[in-house]
């Protein structure tokens, strides 16, 4: 048997409404959550960008010694590792600006 379609209109669900997301719950609290602090999340962080320069210095040096010839491979990683650096440097910079600002403000 075939179902009658209801009316097209304003009447009708929205489109664009969600009413469930399936693989997601609601937190009830029971679930413990590692809280972590900012100093956390800065230490891991300059964790991760020490990790993608020791990659780059480690995939220039086998490219030097000719244990790889896969320039552009040596080439990424050493971007990836400048650009992991300058983004470090300037979180240090906007967090020196950002100390400098809140100890004239207690002056």
């Amino acid at each position: 048997m075939t179902d009658a379609i209801g009316p097209v209109g304003h009447h009708g669900p929205n489109p664009f409404q969600v009413n469930g997301v399936d693989g997601l719950k609601e937190a009830d609290g029971s679930e413990h959550v590692k809280e972590t602090g900012f100093n956390d999340v800065l230490k891991e962080e300059m964790g991760r960008v020490n990790e993608l320069q020791q990659d780059a210095q480690e995939t220039a040096d086998a490219f030097a010694a000719g244990r790889r010839d896969d320039i552009e491979e040596m080439l990424v990683a050493t971007r990836k590792a400048d650009a992991a650096y300058q983004m470090l440097v300037q979180v240090r910079s906007r967090l020196m600006e950002a100390y400098q600002e809140i100890k004239q403000l207690r002056e």
